[in-house]
């Protein structure tokens, strides 16, 4: 389920945590970087120590190459940022962690794939946390819908999840988006919300508008022929959160409020906003990106208090 690697924390991360990340992206990178490199040294310590756990030696392999490619990508985004290397002090919470482990086995064994389990688990919470926190990457992904373009990515959602991944996915791509953008009604909002993105001249207005954009193009849903439809991607490409659709609470086009609401990519929506029929999501979100497209951030401001 989508809210598992949260069940694993007693406690979440401390707000403080994030604003401090986003402000030092450099030393994020880095650190993330290093992360990379030692979880897949300890993958092969585990086949080391464990060298007649057959099992266990296969899937501590697969992980030690996946965690290598991760930290490949993460080094091709330090020298593109030309950012210096410089040697970071040991991670507190996973040597607290490791202070915790027991010193006989099978007990250490277990102790260790659970101490795994937990920084995984805190990392996938980071993450998560830290998107919304981080502008350049949406204005870069909006914008070049504009172009008529689609960025997608390569990465496939693990076995063991397939019912719902936070991470877009190929899956998600092709089922979701490219279905929807082989319609021309579809593909014209598409390209009004990249507009609308390159009009955005601050960081509140493009995340108003990339909120608007995940509860229609994303998780949208609508009436038809008396019954309620998804036409959402996120929806569309995830069998388990389609399913959850009934159970969702559902508002009317609100712009003002869709442009404000929060939510949790981790977990099943528990709220999304249902047109009365597509002519009314051009009309109502087409006609919103396609008016901050030409009339910029004012647009916006004029949405925002109506809703406060």
């Amino acid at each position: 389920m989508s809210g598992a690697p949260r069940a694993l924390l007693a406690a979440a991360t401390d707000p403080a945590w994030f604003t401090l990340a986003a402000e030092r992206t450099g030393e994020l990178l880095l650190d993330h970087a290093n992360c990379e490199k030692k979880a897949a040294s300890t993958a092969l310590a585990l086949m080391f120590a464990y060298p007649e756990d057959f099992e266990l030696a296969a899937r501590m392999s697969r992980l030690a190459r996946e965690e290598l490619r991760h930290f490949e990508r993460v080094q091709r985004v330090l020298e593109e940022r030309r950012e210096t290397f410089r040697r970071l002090s040991p991670s507190r919470y996973a040597e607290g962690l490791r202070r915790c482990l027991a010193r006989r086995e099978p007990e250490r064994q277990r102790d260790l794939l659970l101490c795994g389990a937990l920084i995984e688990a805190r990392s996938y919470e980071r993450f998560v946390g830290l998107v919304p926190r981080l502008p350049a990457p949406l204005a870069e992904f909006y914008g070049s819908l504009a172009d008529g373009l689609f960025r997608s990515t390569q990465y496939i959602r693990h076995h063991s999840v397939p019912l719902y991944t936070p991470e877009p996915d190929v899956v998600h791509e092709v089922v979701g988006h490219a279905n929807s953008l082989a319609d021309p009604r579809f593909a014209a909002i598409y390209r009004a919300a990249g507009r609308a993105a390159r009009a955005a001249t601050s960081d509140e207005v493009l995340a108003f508008v990339s909120r608007v954009f995940w509860f229609s193009l994303e998780f949208g849903v609508l009436r038809e022929g008396g019954a309620v439809k998804s036409y959402g991607a996120g929806l569309l490409s995830s069998y388990g959160e389609i399913q959850q659709v009934g159970d969702a609470r559902l508002l009317p086009l609100d712009l003002a409020r869709m442009g404000t609401q929060a939510y949790d990519i981790t977990r099943y929506q528990p709220l999304l906003f249902c047109a009365a029929s597509f002519a009314e999501v051009e009309d109502v979100v087409g006609g919103f990106f396609d008016a901050v497209g030409s009339h910029g951030d004012q647009v916006v401001h004029r949405l925002q208090p109506a809703h406060a």
